[in-house]
């Protein structure tokens, strides 16, 4: 090779190297801006409390879906969107979903080493077993959460109290009434300083209602029945700021520990109005285990006298737990911690595999562009026009080509015209990039049924053509059942039930006869009579 082309290829090539270095440079400053600018909006959607209007819900959804779809987000970024649909999706109550996105908001967080929110989503998962009576489990996620931060040096104050009250409640459980109190003295030291001060009378309440229980559950009346009439009428119980959380944190053990005092006091009347008061409240805001506990706990303690409240009383406790049981069974068997770690590993070995390929392909690149990148250019350009660059088959230049040259020999041949079923619904539901998929897959299954005497053509959009010659006219109808029955057999990851048929029409002749013509006519009798079929006028 002379010189100066020598030089002028070594140049190109140079060239190329550094064109493609200074592009993927610029390409990740691009990430990294647009990563900050989507950090702007991910504080903008966490630092605002949410909403319980479904519009509202459905927007802020749609646009934390938008956000991680893109995938540019910084992972602790990524970790909070998916925290932040777990809200919303337990205010909708789905608890598949709830669970699923809890895995990856964990995983997330994990991999961007931020502690905090870890914590609180294993404190709100601990509060959630305890108020389904599941304290083993409860056990097990607080102690993931004391793993990451002890609760001593939790700095936030929010989270620093409700860790302690969380603390007291599994201590409860344990018959452990000082250590109770004492955790619950430990959240209310943590609502110090100023900035507590937004949320701090809401905090003490809970404490206070908290206490109370311990107060009743350990024997002390009187200093439980001093908290129930501190907080009677208190404005708390009508807010609607927190309203969830509320009822659950205070309201919810508050009655109970009316409940409680009342059945003591062993005045019927009284204790009727208040256990039923509280029933209410259970069965509107779905806490129908602590409903049955409470009731329980009233029927063995202090025995109602007359028969009729008896026979009462025992038919709701058994409907109780014939609903418990059931959505017992239902929500364990779509939310356990069985569900996060499935999709903590799921997301896990996506991430992996996503890493491993770009490892992959950066270290192929750097091995082999510099000895093929030329040769590929040139091979790119020459078979351009030739392949369609989607299904790989050839493109319809090379169908009227090769279609010219058959009427000029004079040769007979068959055309086999397809065409895939209710493609526009296909894309219209799944989306463009599935119905490319699609037609990549019946690219490859035309290109495996090809022989010596057949070629296959995307002849435009959705529609496909085969040339048959020689002895292939004959089995052309073979040829596409074959096919036919290939795409109706595939499974598809977008919809694993869906079944997409194809239609074809056949036609054969010469070079005077309009096969095209025949075989587009044979295509239209196949969509009109039912579709999913061959329709054929060759002689077989």
């Amino acid at each position: 090779m002379p010189k100066d082309i020598l030089k002028k290829y070594l140049t190109g090539l140079l060239a190329v190297i550094i064109t493609i270095a200074v592009c993927t440079f610029l390409w990740f400053v691009l990430i990294h801006f647009i990563k900050m600018h989507n950090h702007e909006r991910v504080l903008s959607i966490i630092e605002h409390d949410l909403t319980y209007e479904q519009d509202k819900l459905d927007e802020q959804m749609d646009t934390i879906q938008s956000l991680i779809n893109t995938e540019l987000l910084y992972d602790e970024d990524m970790g909070h969107m998916y925290e932040r649909a777990c809200e919303i999706y337990s205010i909708w109550g789905d608890d598949v979903s709830y669970y699923r996105y809890l895995g990856y908001a964990l995983y997330y967080l994990e991999k961007a080493d931020e502690k905090s929110t870890r914590v609180n989503i294993y404190l709100n998962l601990a509060n959630f077993y305890i108020n389904n009576y599941s304290f083993d489990l409860a056990e097990r996620i607080f102690d993931n959460a004391k793993a990451l931060i002890p609760l001593e040096d939790i700095e936030n104050a929010q989270e620093k109290s409700y860790a302690y009250r969380i603390q007291s409640l599994i201590e409860l459980n344990n018959s452990e009434f000082e250590e109770a109190l004492n955790s619950l003295d430990l959240a209310d030291a943590a609502l110090t300083g100023p900035e507590t001060a937004v949320y701090a009378e809401a905090y003490f309440a809970m404490n206070d209602a908290n206490r109370a229980l311990v107060y009743v559950s350990s024997g002390h009346y009187d200093e439980a029945q001093a908290i129930i009439d501190e907080y009677r009428g208190h404005p708390l119980f009508s807010q609607e700021v927190y309203k969830n959380v509320l009822m659950r944190d205070f309201m919810l053990p508050y009655y109970r520990t009316e409940c409680y005092l009342a059945a003591l006091n062993l005045d019927q009347e009284s204790t009727k109005k208040v256990i039923t008061d509280f029933m209410d409240f259970c069965d509107e805001n779905g806490f129908r285990q602590h409903e049955l506990h409470t009731l329980l706990w009233v029927v063995n303690s202090v025995p109602p006298k007359e028969e009729e409240v008896i026979i009462t009383v025992s038919g709701i406790i058994y409907n109780l737990y014939t609903e418990l049981f059931t959505e017992q069974s239902e929500s364990y068997a779509a939310g356990t911690m069985a569900q996060i770690d499935d999709a903590i590993s799921e997301i896990t070995t996506l991430q992996n595999a996503k890493v491993h390929n770009t490892h992959r392909n950066i270290y192929v690149a750097l091995i082999f562009f510099a000895a093929v990148a030329m040769l590929s250019l040139i091979y790119v350009i020459s078979l351009s026009w030739k392949r369609d660059g989607l299904t790989k088959v050839y493109t319809r230049k090379i169908f009227d080509a090769d279609l010219a040259k058959l009427k000029k020999q004079k040769t007979e041949y068959a055309i086999l015209m397809m065409d895939i079923d209710n493609f526009k619904h296909i894309n219209d539901t799944y989306g463009h990039p599935e119905g490319d998929k699609v037609l990549q897959t019946l690219g490859a299954i035309l290109i495996g049924a090809r022989n010596r005497d057949t070629r296959a053509y995307r002849y435009g959009g959705e529609e496909f053509a085969i040339i048959a010659i020689k002895d292939s006219i004959s089995v052309s109808t073979h040829i596409a059942e074959g096919i036919r029955d290939s795409l109706k057999r595939e499974a598809w990851t977008f919809d694993p039930g869906l079944h997409i048929t194809l239609s074809v029409g056949i036609a054969s002749g010469s070079d005077a006869d309009d096969v095209v013509k025949l075989a587009d006519e044979n295509l239209y009798t196949a969509k009109t009579t039912g579709k999913d079929r061959v329709v054929s006028s060759v002689k077989q």
